[in-house]
């Protein structure tokens, strides 16, 4: 059976600047960009552009094949069962499983390819972000590590896949990860969850820390 994986096929100036500002900022992490596209699809299209953040020696494009790398996890048989093509949302629901699998796998700091970064993204571990509204953790940046991280993003994973829902954007993302949180700090209050300071290894960090600008402000701004 051969699966159907949604991807997108382009990086804009908006990306390329997120990747270049993580370069900068951390000349001593290696800044890996994991596309689903085919390897020939971005070389072909991205060829003039890629030349000025390829010139950073930690930065790494690299093409995953979903299938093969979901092979022997808990989500193979989702796969299987070709769930992300009935999505409505395939492009944000393939990009909700597939980092938390990267971070199952090897630990490190996932970044939603919007981000300028500013600061050293490895002076702490395991967290996450207020989404800048007070209501959610958001999960366009988390760090997990190896030890703790591996076994967190195994219950995001299993959390994700038994109550998965193509219908709605902020199910299987974001607010998989506020679920799973409210159990962990045992509370629903994020602001509580950032006062703690440490639920049981994991950290919400404060909304200043990584959006800054709520995204309901972005129409006064743009």
């Amino acid at each position: 059976m051969r699966m159907r994986i949604p991807y997108a096929n382009s990086l804009g100036v908006r990306q390329l600047c997120s990747i270049e500002s993580a370069a900068r900022t951390n000349p001593q992490l290696n800044v890996n960009v994991i596309l689903l596209t085919p390897k020939e699809s971005y070389d072909l299209q991205m060829k003039s552009q890629l030349s000025a953040v390829l010139s950073y020696s930690n930065v790494n494009f690299l093409s995953l094949n979903p299938v093969e790398f979901a092979h022997e996890t808990p989500y193979e048989i989702f796969m299987e069962r070709d769930e992300l093509s009935k999505s409505v949302r395939p492009i944000e629901h393939s990009s909700d499983i597939f980092r938390l699998l990267l971070l199952w796998r090897y630990g490190g700091t996932y970044l939603d390819l919007d981000f300028i970064v500013t600061s050293q993204l490895d002076k702490i571990t395991n967290y996450a972000c207020d989404d800048g509204e007070g209501s959610i953790v958001a999960n366009g940046l988390i760090n997990l590590d190896q030890k703790f991280g591996k076994k967190f993003a195994e219950t995001l994973m299993n959390e994700q896949i038994k109550n998965w829902n193509g219908s709605l954007w902020g199910h299987n993302g974001p607010l998989l990860l506020t679920r799973v949180l409210s159990n962990l700090c045992n509370t629903t209050n994020i602001d509580k969850m950032i006062a703690l300071g440490n639920c049981d290894g994991f950290h919400v960090l404060k909304k200043n820390i990584c959006y800054p600008i709520p995204h309901s402000f972005h129409e006064h701004i743009f």
